[in-house]
């Protein structure tokens, strides 16, 4: 019999506690004694979840600890037994792995994890709740939700006060618990752009000048942001912000594509200071990133990898020193530079690349994905405009 078969088997008898089936299973095929979900609960994890003692007791038996840690791919993160029991209002099954050593909250990590207390509040179960704290549970334990100026932190006090149980609420009170201390208050009163400025400063490196509209083009107003060459990174960066500040083509596109900036990378060679860079022979860069950053509320469109922008039709060169004509947008593989969250709004920064007329017809006869492949392969520091590099589309 194949193993796909057996394990569903196992985690279904354990789910109705059908004990002599479990047994049987394990006795059978001894390795299903460790087998884990595919998202990494181990046996022990789904009895307690499903408040069955017998089974927890039988697990034991055969060498479980009671604080044993889920398997996923997180390996710091403990989420044990007790906290599924918690998190399943599984009044037995917690009592049982208390009274046998269970860490009442949970086990501590350097990553966030929701204690078992919070977990019990969350169900509404006053019982448990109970049960927790006359075991030791610490009554402000608190974990985050939400990123950037939307971070929230949570615990029991917090959890209670948002689902309404009054009841619960009471007895934690009594027991001396708090409201959770808010250290994100002051920032959360800051400007999204100061969060975009942020991770720029994080990822790329930091401002040296930024060039702003006097009159926008659209009813986004962009700016663009100036970053010199560092230590680490041999470019100067042009990044935008501002056009985040609205939604693209919104009700057309999911949530995740709506907010976006741009950068264009150009060589350690490149002026960084504004009053050159909006010099006659520099400045293209700069007209063409803003222009783009316009476009979708010109246009009702949106930005994504894979679209060309071409400089006319046919393109023409974007100034004499360079043979450009045309400009893909492409996606960083770096995903903690691609993607910003000051909220629960996801920003996309996407590089702009500079593309060969013949590289355009490429991707016109064979597609974009075939393009971004084979720039990918032939061209190192793809994201760094050169002048020279080779032309993939001859």
């Amino acid at each position: 019999m194949r193993w796909a078969p057996i394990k569903r088997k196992l985690f279904s008898s354990i789910e109705y506690g059908d004990y002599n089936q479990v047994v049987s299973l394990i006795e059978e095929h001894p390795k299903a004694l460790h087998a884990t979900e595919h998202t990494g609960e181990t046996l022990m994890h789904m009895a307690a979840k499903y408040n069955h003692i017998h089974l927890l007791e039988y697990f034991k038996e055969q060498g479980y600890e009671v604080d044993c840690n889920f398997t996923g791919r997180d390996e710091n993160r403990p989420i044990t037994p007790l906290q599924y029991a918690a998190a399943g209002a599984s009044f037995e099954a917690a009592q049982w792995l208390l009274e046998h050593g269970a860490d009442v909250n949970g086990r501590r990590s350097v990553h966030p994890i929701t204690p078992p207390l919070v977990r019990a509040v969350q169900k509404g179960h006053l019982g448990l709740v109970q049960l927790l704290v006359e075991h030791g549970a610490r009554l402000n334990d608190s974990y985050e939700l939400g990123e950037g100026k939307d971070k929230t932190v949570i615990n029991a006090v917090k959890m209670a006060q948002m689902k309404g149980y009054t009841e619960i609420l009471d007895y934690l009170y009594k027991q001396g618990a708090t409201e959770p201390v808010d250290p994100y208050e002051e920032e959360r009163e800051l400007p999204e752009e100061v969060f975009l400025l942020r991770h720029i400063e994080q990822q790329i490196g930091k401002v040296q000048d930024t060039v702003s509209e006097i009159i926008p083009a659209s009813e986004a107003s962009i700016q663009v942001h100036i970053i010199p060459p560092t230590a680490e990174r041999q470019d100067v960066t042009l990044v935008t912000t501002g056009m985040s500040a609205q939604p693209m083509a919104e009700y057309q596109i999911g949530d995740e594509l709506q907010f976006a900036e741009l950068m264009l990378a150009l060589p350690p060679t490149w002026p960084t200071s504004k009053d050159e860079m909006t010099q006659d022979q520099f400045r293209w860069p700069l007209d063409w990133i803003r222009q783009i950053a316009h476009l979708p509320f010109l246009y009702e469109g949106w930005i994504d990898e894979g679209i060309i922008i071409p400089n006319g039709e046919p393109p023409v060169p974007f100034s004499d020193e360079v043979k450009f004509s045309s400009l893909l947008v492409l996606r960083p593989e770096n995903r903690a530079l691609s993607h910003c969250k000051p909220g629960y709004k996801e920003i996309n920064f996407y590089y702009l690349i500079p593309l060969y007329e013949e590289e355009r017809q490429l991707a016109m006869n064979k597609g974009e994905a075939y393009l971004i492949e084979k720039l990918r392969r032939q061209i190192p520091s793809l994201h760094i405009m050169d002048p020279n590099r080779v032309n993939v589309g001859k």
